[in-house]
C-alpha cells in the first residue's frame, strides 16, 4: 500500500449512532493526527460523497449495522468500483459475531474492528488502523 502524506489524509466515517460518531471524532482530535474528518449518518450518504467529491487520500470506517445499507454492503460496493477499490476500508461493530468479521475480510476490508466499551481502547484501535495504511503519519508524530 502507498503511504499517505500527512497533509492529505481524509477520514470518512459512516455510523447511524451519533454517540459513536462523537467518540470517534474526539479520538481523532485527541490523537493529534493532522487529517480532515467527515462523518455520515448512513453508508448511503458516504457512498454518495465519495462518488461525487474527490476526497484526498481517504481512509473509510464503516459501522456494520446501519439502515438503508449495511457496512458490508457499502464495502462490497466500494471494492467493486475500480475507481474506489484501492481505498482502505475498516469495518466496525459492537458485535463480535464471527459472521461480521469473516464477511468484512472476505469482501476486502483492511480489518474488522470490534468497538470496545473503553474509550481509550477505541482511540488506540482507530489510530492503529489509520497508521496501518498511512505509516508516514507515525513518523511525523515522533
Amino acid at each position: 500500500m502507498i503511504p499517505i502524506a500527512i497533509n492529505t489524509l481524509t477520514i470518512l466515517y459512516a455510523d447511524d449512532d451519533p454517540d459513536d460518531i462523537f467518540l470517534f471524532e474526539n479520538a481523532l482530535r485527541e490523537s493529534e493526527l493532522e487529517c480532515s474528518f467527515f462523518s455520515f449518518p448512513s453508508g448511503v450518504a458516504l457512498l454518495e460523497s465519495i462518488k461525487e467529491d474527490s476526497h484526498t487520500s481517504p481512509v473509510i470506517f464503516l459501522d456494520v449495522n446501519m439502515p438503508l445499507k449495511t457496512g458490508i454492503e457499502c464495502l462490497k460496493e466500494i471494492k467493486s468500483d475500480v475507481s474506489l477499490n484501492n481505498i482502505p476500508v475498516f469495518i466496525m461493530s459492537t458485535s463480535n459475531a464471527d459472521a461480521y468479521s469473516s464477511s468484512a475480510l472476505l469482501n476486502g476490508a483492511n480489518a474488522f474492528i470490534l468497538k470496545p466499551s473503553e474509550y481509550l481502547v477505541l482511540k488506540e484501535k482507530i489510530i492503529a488502523a489509520i497508521l496501518s495504511c498511512a505509516p508516514s503519519l507515525y513518523n511525523s508524530q515522533k
